[in-house]
């Protein structure tokens, strides 16, 4: 051996290859002998790992030899130098040797089968040449080498698919270390220019790049670049070249966003449109420019709006597509610097493009013609359009330059007749809506006094603006309009005067009400003028300002004020006209009961109470008894006024009251007899307060629980909607203590009277509010469970009964939900076998119930989608889920556990082998879940709830954003190692290993996808093109 050694390190490549040779000619010859590994064969293999590149590749040509001569096994050799890998010290030969293996072993399958199929990844079984990269970057020189040499052999047009792993790994590198960046550009311009590409693991590869993280963007764009030029200038037809485009923008959108430099990025693409004669993706791409456009740093821009403005010579743009890209101009035209003069020239002419922009499918939104078409109005002889016209002038000051056109023109209008200056005033106060700089304008046309003749419209018109002025500005022009109010009351004296007069009151009280001008001065000043007015306005608008007094803080010293306007208000009740007295009683509870009463008219009071006034003390408060406010009542008839006025006191009086003092007593009574209710049953105005009063007494005396137990057996009897009302109306009390064998046929009985006149009728109010009453006994834990059991099956019987889809069914479903959850899941069991009406029941039932619940809502879907997935498809499912997912889509913290939940059950469907069409009905209801929780269903054309071919592929993305959410996010981890799974187990069908795959893909720049070295496992899973 020492004799060996020493020829092997002579350096001498003919007396090395000679020694290699006898050593291989022996192994052949003991190979026919001895089965055992021989001590040549040993150090064949041993010399393969030395360092010395002469002796290393010259004893792996010899062990490829006895490969090809059948002496070793291809599969044991080859696994034999995978282990090596760690070990060897030339790499160069390791290469060659594992090369010419997996080419051997692509021949062997080939013959055998006449097809192959790689049966390496990036994980597990790892490509050897990516295990050399790991454990030495610097191999990538021997592995690129090899890999031209692959393609030179015979059947090199399956080399593509035995590298396919290698390509993935080079390329798609998340955390790729630099030192293989110039292996990764060989890489993809090899494969790129290669005669035998195969465009399927061309665009496969492209799928799988990183398009968005800031360490691989200018690489990947570089790429790009390089394949758009190389698509043409061959005329490639094998590389769809709009599928590049969209991909270059896409990532010119995210060099601008992460601050890098597009401008080789611009240059290819502008290189591209001249070269392209048509864009089917016109609209996808300008699209994805306004975003580009908003984010793009001033220094490219010029460049960018260059090249949007060449995409803009294209056809087939949509109108609301260039509004996107209009908007994004906004911002650059609206802030101009000297930096971006150019660019900004550029955006303006792209701006004016987009608003003369004609478009086939739209109506010409330009103004070009606006003055022609204004003209031919102008000259029209039709009376209601120049009202219409002159109605629409005032909104045109909402632009600054139009004001004073618009106001000359309202002066001038205003100069014509009485009636014209009315028109012209109410006009110029529409403009002062739209802008309050029109105000000067508004006040010299109010003090405008050029006709002699009183026109009552034009005082109406005046003080009303007056009015609104003060309401809404009272702190500007309050002071100012004082004056114009009391020309208004001074010149408005006569019966035509009153509504002018009443609306200047109105002023004058909100400008009391803001603490403008004093009450009390008022008060002095309006009192004597005003005393003996009959205008029924003008003494409604006084009434209302004395409503104010009392809540005028300064007001509470002057009692004498305070005592005069009461005694005011009282001598207007005494009128005897509706209105007055209404506006009167309205103003007079904002005052104390002490004020109200002090002032009392002396008719509303008994003598002996007169008397006691004349006895009483200065300073004492004035009270009345209880039977004064009746008698009040019979002075006024009883009217609804009076009435409303008591109702109100006496709200104002309870609302001040103490909790305890008004809420209702819970206990009953002490047992007592209540038989003597039973001589006013006859009565029909007492026979309900009976009732009420004998269910209230029913859990402790016998003689009421008896009587209300024969009214409910003659109301069965006879069953009359009132008196099924009053049982149901006092049901809270009577299901504590009236038993079951009662109740129930009562409850049946009722229900189904009501559902009878309900269908005979068509109307519903009975059945509502029984089914209200049944709702809050239901809801009322303190009720005993027996009668909740017995309203349960009574519910259960009718709907077993009501067909689904009618409106009966959707009046007793708010019930039916509100039973307990026990009751529910009892009425809603179903069994493998159950038809599709019962199946359709349970689901409409259990839906509403997700809709109205926050906690764990999509868990009431569970045993409906179990079903489901064993029987005929049943569209009616689907769209009740949508409805559930839709209102509960911000419900993010309890449907992302529900959607954990549901992968886990899908794993186990597919692991348990369950039948194709469970596990297809669980996969489509979790494609449509995602969709819809991701809001992507927004562009679903067909909203029919069928997991349809448009629904699976919005899917991938759909996931991608869903995983975005915060919420949604701790779904990420599981969700990605579900997909893998999915997409790896052969039992699931193509179709959805094939989406599972692209959703991986698009999940690529999630960085859990990156984390642990993982996305070598999701890189090797199948995409099926």
């Amino acid at each position: 051996m020492e004799e060996i050694e020493s020829k092997l390190n002579s350096n001498n490549p003919i007396v090395i290859a000679q020694i290699f040779s006898k050593i291989v000619q022996n192994i052949k010859e003991k190979h026919k002998i001895i089965t055992k590994e021989s001590p040549e064969l040993k150090f064949l293999k041993d010399k393969c790992l030395i360092p010395d590149p002469l002796i290393s590749e010259v004893a792996g040509r010899g062990i490829i030899n006895l490969v090809e001569d059948g002496v070793l096994q291809i599969e044991t050799i080859l696994t034999d130098f995978i282990t090596t890998i760690p070990l060897t010290k030339c790499y160069s030969s390791l290469t060659n040797i594992l090369g010419s293996l997996l080419y051997l072993e692509v021949k062997n399958k080939l013959s055998i089968n006449k097809e192959y199929k790689n049966s390496y990844n990036l994980w597990s079984p790892q490509h050897p040449f990516i295990m050399m990269l790991i454990e030495n970057s610097d191999t990538w020189k021997c592995i690129f080498n090899e890999i031209r040499i692959q393609y030179t052999n015979e059947n090199g047009e399956y080399v593509t698919e035995l590298l396919k792993p290698v390509y993935l790994y080079a390329l798609c590198n998340p955390v790729q270390k630099d030192v293989l960046y110039l292996f990764k550009q060989r890489m993809f311009t090899f494969l790129l220019h290669n005669d035998n590409l195969d465009s399927t693991i061309f665009y496969n590869i492209l799928c799988w790049m990183q398009l968005e993280t800031r360490h691989n963007l200018e690489a990947n764009s570089d790429f790009l670049n390089d394949t758009l030029f190389y698509i043409i200038s061959t005329n490639q037809s094998s590389l769809n070249l709009e599928v590049f485009i969209l991909w270059q923008v896409s990532v010119l959108y995210h060099l601008a966003l992460n601050k890098l430099d597009i401008r080789p990025c611009i240059h290819c693409l502008n290189t591209v449109f001249k070269e392209t004669n048509d864009l089917v993706t016109i609209n996808c791409l300008l699209l994805m420019f306004s975003k580009t456009i908003e984010i793009c740093s001033s220094v490219y821009l010029l460049d960018l709006l260059n090249l949007c403005k060449v995409l803009l010579s294209y056809d087939g743009k949509e109108i609301y597509i260039l509004q996107a890209v209009k908007a994004s101009l906004l911002q650059w035209l609206a802030s101009p610097s000297i930096l971006t003069t150019d660019a900004v020239k550029v955006a303006n002419i792209i701006f004016t493009y987009i608003e003369n922009y004609k478009s086939s499918s739209l109506i010409n939104e330009s103004l070009e013609n606006f003055s022609v078409q204004f003209q031919t109005i102008i000259n029209a002889n039709n009376s209601k359009l120049h009202f219409a016209l002159l109605k629409a002038l005032p909104k045109m000051v909402v632009l600054r330059e139009n004001m004073p056109k618009v106001m000359a023109t309202l002066q001038a209008l205003s100069n014509g007749s009485v009636d014209l200056y009315t028109f012209s005033l109410s006009l110029m106060y529409d403009a002062w809506n739209v802008d309050h700089k029109c105000y000067s304008y508004l006040e010299n046309m109010l003090i405008q006094n050029k006709f002699t003749a009183k026109n009552w419209e034009t005082y109406v018109t005046k003080t009303y603006i007056i009015r609104e002025l003060c309401l809404k500005k009272p702190e500007l022009y309050g002071k100012d309009m004082v004056a114009h109010l009391s020309k208004v009351l001074n010149d408005c004296n006569n019966d035509d005067g009153a509504l002018p007069c009443a609306l200047a009151i109105e002023g004058i009280t909100i400008l009391c009400r803001a603490e403008i001008i004093d009450v009390i001065t008022t008060w002095a000043k309006l009192s004597p003028k005003y005393k003996t007015d009959t205008r029924i306005p003008v003494i409604k608008s006084l009434c209302s300002l004395i409503h104010e007094i009392p809540y005028l803080l300064y007001t509470e010293s002057y009692t004498e004020l305070r005592a005069e306007v009461v005694k005011a208000l009282w001598e207007y009740v005494n009128v005897g006209d509706p209105q007055i007295t209404e506006a009167a009683l309205n103003s007079i509870t904002s005052f104390s009961l002490e004020e109200i009463c002090s002032q009392l008219l002396v008719n509303y009071l008994d003598e002996d109470v007169i008397e006691e006034r004349k006895k009483s003390v200065v300073g004492t408060p004035l009270t009345v008894p209880g039977k004064t406010w009746i008698k009040f009542l019979k002075e006024n008839g009883s009217s609804k006024e009076a009435v409303n006025f008591l109702i109100k006191m006496i709200s104002i009086e309870v609302s001040g009251y103490l909790k305890y003092v008004y809420q209702e007593y819970s206990k009953p009574l002490p047992p007592l007899d209540w038989c003597f209710l039973q001589e006013l049953f006859h009565d029909q105005r007492t026979k309900h307060y009976c009732i009420d009063i004998a269910s209230h007494q029913a859990i402790l005396s016998g003689t009421a629980r008896r009587l209300v137990e024969n009214y409910i057996i003659a109301v069965n009897e006879n069953p009359q909607e009132n008196d099924i009302i009053s049982v149901f109306r006092n049901l809270n009390h009577l299901a504590n203590s009236i038993q079951p064998v009662i109740l129930k046929p009562f409850f049946e009985k009722a229900i189904g009277f009501a559902i009878n006149k309900y269908n005979n009728e068509y109307k519903d109010t009975l059945l509502v509010k029984i089914l209200d009453y049944l709702r809050d006994v239901l809801q009322n834990k303190d009720i005993q469970e027996t009668n909740k059991t017995t309203i349960f099956e009574v519910l259960n019987d009718k709907i077993s009964i009501t067909a689904t889809k009618s409106q009966l069914f959707d009046i007793l479903l708010p019930c039916v939900i509100t039973l307990p959850k026990k009751y529910i899941e009892e009425m809603t069991t179903l069994k493998q076998d159950v038809s599709e009406d019962w199946l359709e029941k349970v689901t409409k039932v259990r839906c509403t119930i997700a809709l109205h619940t926050n906690i764990k809502p999509l868990t009431w879907l569970n045993e409906i989608i179990e079903v489901s997935s064993t029987i005929e498809r049943n569209r009616f499912t689907l769209k009740e889920f949508i409805k559930v997912f839709r209102k509960h889509i911000n419900n993010t913290s309890e449907c992302a556990l529900w959607l954990l939940e549901l992968i886990c059950q899908i794993q186990a469907k597919v692991a348990d082998r369950c039948a194709e069409k469970e596990v297809l009905y669980f996969f489509d209801v979790f494609i449509l879940t995602v969709v819809e929780f991701s809001g992507y269903s927004t562009f679903l054309t067909d909203q029919s709830g069928d997991c349809d071919r448009r629904t699976k592929d919005l899917f991938p993305q759909a996931f991608q954003a869903l995983m975005k959410v915060n919420d949604w996010s701790v779904c990420t981890t599981q969700a990605l190692e579900w997909l893998y799974y999915m997409n790896s187990e052969e039992t699931v069908p193509n179709e959805y290993r094939n989406i599972f795959g692209m959703t991986l893909q698009s999940m690529r720049h999630d960085d859990e996808f990156i984390k642990k070295s993982r996305w070598m496992k999701y890189l090797s899973c199948q995409v099926f093109q």
